[in-house]
């Protein structure tokens, strides 16, 4: 610490000696905020925002004094809702392979944004694109063609991918998820590649379980799997203090404390215990959920990143030469030579 710092380095108490007005500004300085910073993406909504919270002038940009990672998390208690909006350069190497695929049908007319929006409503959006298309599957995921497909541009997970042979959007959620650090740590993506391949072999303890758990073959790899569980096993436990409970395990921050965690789990395992499930066996679904919750991962987060992930591949299988041109000019110079 800087306190111990200050009390047993040698060289700095002999440099404040030879030079004792530096120490003065040290003393001063230390602990001081050192700049105004402003969050990429970070964004409070509400009404009349000043009339709530000090508001700021920093670079001619009105913004609040909130810090994130501490006291932002009091921001909902207090009513108001910080959304993280957030850019990818993946966008852009949309739009661009749409332009390529608009200018091949008709090279005279130089397409705009509005002809991108058309195509993109009539062949890539969400309640229109073929999310079942085996050969976008097959082709891109299975075989390993991951030139600028988003969330698979390192080569581990593009290995995990090509491994578990992701058939569905919520299998791409699932990859990506477990490609973390901390489920990584664990060796999730083994346990998961294996259950995955004899999906026969996966063993739950209640019918209530595998409801929750099916889909990701067994493995709490979501926080949302926190709250359903909690819901589905615990004893009188609504949607919404099961979302509570993930909020406080993975402290995210509710405006409650360590009694609040313990009545959730009281009401558990009193639930696990009138559906049939063993003391011991309640008792450690609790601890893993615990444990998880430090790594678990937001589910309809990870659905979204992959919907766009699927919609890189499916330009890619249905139109390569107009995506590898669009990735070629927008990836960076370290990344252009692994594309070709």
């Amino acid at each position: 610490t800087f306190e111990e710092v200050m009390k047993y380095s040698e060289s700095l108490q002999n440099f404040l000696k030879r030079h004792p007005q530096i120490k003065t500004h040290v003393m001063a300085l230390h602990g001081q905020i050192r700049s105004v910073s402003r969050h990429a993406g970070g964004i409070v909504v509400g009404e009349n925002l000043n009339e709530w919270m000090p508001l700021i002038n920093s670079g001619g940009v009105i913004q609040t004094p909130w810090t994130e990672g501490q006291t932002v998390r009091h921001l909902e208690p207090f009513g108001f809702i910080k959304f993280d909006v957030l850019g990818l350069s993946t966008l852009e190497m949309i739009e661009q392979a749409v332009k390529n695929i608009l200018r091949e049908k008709n090279p005279a007319v130089e397409p705009t944004f509005d002809d991108v929006r058309q195509f993109y409503a009539e062949h890539l959006h969400p309640d229109v694109i073929d999310f079942e298309d085996e050969n976008v599957f097959e082709k891109i995921f299975c075989q390993g063609r991951f030139a600028g497909i988003f969330q698979f541009t390192q080569k581990g997970a593009q290995d995990f991918c090509k491994r578990a042979k992701p058939k569905s959007i919520k299998e791409i959620s699932n990859i990506t998820a477990i490609y973390r650090p901390g489920p990584l740590e664990a060796g999730v993506d083994k346990l998961y590649t294996a259950a995955r391949a004899n999906p026969k072999t996966v063993k739950y303890a209640h019918p209530l379980i595998k409801e929750v758990l099916e889909s990701t073959y067994g493995f709490l790899i979501y926080q949302e799997q926190i709250a359903l569980l909690a819901h589905k096993l615990g004893k009188d436990i609504s949607l919404d203090e099961g979302n509570t409970l993930r909020k406080l395990l993975t402290k995210k921050g509710t405006g409650k404390g360590a009694s609040a965690t313990r009545a959730i789990r009281t009401k558990f395992l009193d639930g696990c215990l009138e559906k049939g499930i063993a003391k011991t066996t309640g008792e450690k679904l609790w601890r893993t959920m615990a444990s998880f919750a430090q790594y678990g991962f937001n589910l309809s987060h990870s659905i979204c990143y992959s919907i766009i992930s699927y919609q890189c591949a499916w330009l890619s299988h249905h139109y390569p030469t107009e995506w590898m041109a669009a990735v070629l000019d927008k990836e960076p110079e370290d990344r252009k030579e692994k594309a070709i």
